[in-house]
C-alpha cells in the first residue's frame, strides 16, 4: 500500500511540474535611464515557448539587444544557441534567469533576473522589434487569429475578410498583427491571411 501510495505521489509531482504555465512579461530595471529589460513569454506546450527578449543599456547609449525564438524547457532549463552564442533561461514560478556566454556579440548583455510582472500579455513600453512596420488587409474570411506564432498555439478568435491591420513582426509562417480594435495585444496570424499594402 505505502508504494502505490509513493507512486501516486511522485506522478502527482511529475504531472505538477509539467502543468506549470510560465506566460506572461518578465522584466528587470536598475533604475531611470540605466540598464533594462523585457521577456515576452508565450507557453505553446508544457515543453515549449515562444519569447520576445528585448534589453537596452540605458544612457547615454541606449544600445539595443533583441532576441526571439522557440525554446524546448528540460528540467526548467532551456537554452538558445546561434553560432558561438548560447544562452540560458532557468525557468522559476515567478522568475525567470538568464546567462549568456562570452561568445554571444550582442550590444548589450541579457544576463539578469527577470521577475514576472503578471500573467497578461500585452507589449510593453520596453518591447521593440527589428522589423519595419507594414499596413495589410485580411484576405480571408474567418482568419484564425492564435496566441503565439504556431498552429498547435491557443485560437483566440478569427477576424472578417477587409479587417485593416498593421503588421508588426514575422514569425515561423505568421505576422504578429495589430486591429484597430485591439492594440498592444500580441495577435498573430497565418501570413497567407494578410495582403500587405503595396508601397
Amino acid at each position: 500500500m505505502t508504494r502505490i501510495f509513493l507512486f501516486l505521489l511522485l506522478n502527482l509531482q511529475c504531472f505538477l511540474l509539467s502543468a506549470i504555465d510560465y506566460t506572461g512579461i518578465y522584466s528587470f530595471s536598475k533604475g531611470l535611464n540605466k540598464p533594462n529589460g523585457s521577456l515576452c513569454v508565450f507557453q505553446i506546450k508544457p515543453d515549449t515557448v515562444f519569447y520576445y527578449l528585448s534589453n537596452m543599456t540605458g544612457a547615454p547609449d541606449f544600445n539595443l539587444t533583441n532576441m526571439k525564438g522557440f525554446l524546448r524547457i528540460d528540467s526548467s532549463t532551456a537554452h538558445y544557441r546561434k553560432d558561438s552564442c548560447k544562452v540560458q533561461l532557468e525557468f522559476k514560478q515567478s522568475i525567470i534567469s538568464v546567462n549568456q556566454s562570452t561568445g554571444c556579440k550582442s550590444d548589450f548583455t541579457v544576463d539578469g533576473q527577470y521577475k514576472k510582472n503578471g500573467n497578461s500579455l500585452k507589449r510593453p513600453v520596453t518591447w521593440m522589434t527589428e522589423y519595419t512596420e507594414k499596413g495589410g488587409i485580411i484576405q480571408v474570411d474567418s482568419s484564425m487569429v492564435y496566441f503565439a506564432p504556431h498552429a498547435e498555439s491557443k485560437q483566440l478568435f478569427s477576424l472578417k475578410k477587409e479587417t485593416a491591420v498593421k503588421v508588426l513582426d514575422e514569425v515561423n509562417g505568421f505576422y504578429l498583427i495589430e486591429s484597430p480594435k485591439q492594440k498592444n495585444e500580441f495577435h498573430w496570424t497565418q501570413k497567407k491571411n494578410v495582403l500587405l499594402n503595396k508601397k
